[in-house]
């Protein structure tokens, strides 16, 4: 992790490179997540809030994105930024911490994103297999399409549940870590699996990008990885299983 911040009396002075920073172009301020002591321990990391108008602050949006392209993400330069001391979130230090939190609660929204493609890819499907004909009669009249528009709804429905139980469970005061971690590596990639069979059931159209089952299968990947990839989320689920 690149990017510092020296202490400077009552400043600290950022510098480094962000990327994929929601709204970097536009946002007022930004919170950074950067390099305060020596080594690769915990403890060496801090969060701070940044104005966006300050001249060391050169934010530049990312394009050609596949998915996603209702979010703006950027990549961002700060060279030399200062902020107060009092800008920093926490005590000195404690930023990994803070931001393991924030994740721990965060992943269970990311839990609801691809839930939500899930459902909007699912509808996609029904819809356009009982609307289009083949032979004088709809495509959903095949058993086959039947049974493979089932098997979605049972992943779906196997994955929203998960979701629900997952915040349930933190609600109750059990480690959100482990749940939110369970929930997202779930349901993103159940999001992935129906997105991808929503487009072949489509046929040809799956393959338009006017298509709402074409956003959806190119909108799947990204939950999958942002806030960690799936492979990140069952070791941290494994390193919290609970005591039961």
């Amino acid at each position: 992790m690149g990017t510092t911040a020296l202490r400077d009396g009552d400043e600290y002075v950022l510098d480094g490179e962000k990327y994929w920073t929601s709204n970097g172009v536009s946002a007022d301020w930004i919170v950074v997540y950067a390099r305060t002591g020596e080594g690769a321990g915990h403890d060496n990391y801090s969060l701070f809030v940044v104005p966006t108008d300050d001249p060391g602050y050169d934010p530049e949006e990312i394009t050609g994105k596949m998915g996603l392209r209702a979010s703006q993400q950027a990549r961002v330069e700060l060279d030399g930024v200062r902020v107060p001391a009092d800008n920093r979130l926490g005590e000195e230090g404690s930023g990994f911490y803070n931001l393991a939190r924030f994740f721990n609660y965060g992943r269970i929204a990311v839990a609801g994103h691809g839930i939500g493609i899930a459902a909007a890819a699912l509808e996609e499907a029904w819809a356009y297999t009982h609307d289009r004909e083949l032979y004088d009669e709809s495509v959903a009249d095949n058993q086959t399409v039947q049974h493979r528009l089932v098997k979605m709804r049972e992943q779906f429905e196997a994955a929203r549940a998960l979701a629900w139980t997952a915040c349930e469970r933190v609600m109750d005061g059990d480690d959100p870590a482990f749940w939110a971690s369970l929930a997202k590596a779930r349901t993103t990639r159940t999001a992935e699996t129906i997105a991808r069979e929503a487009a072949q059931l489509h046929g040809g159209e799956g393959l338009r990008t006017e298509t709402r089952a074409n956003r959806a299968f190119r909108d799947a990947k990204y939950p999958s990885i942002y806030e960690g990839p799936n492979a990140v989320q069952r070791d941290i689920a494994y390193g919290h299983w609970p005591e039961e």
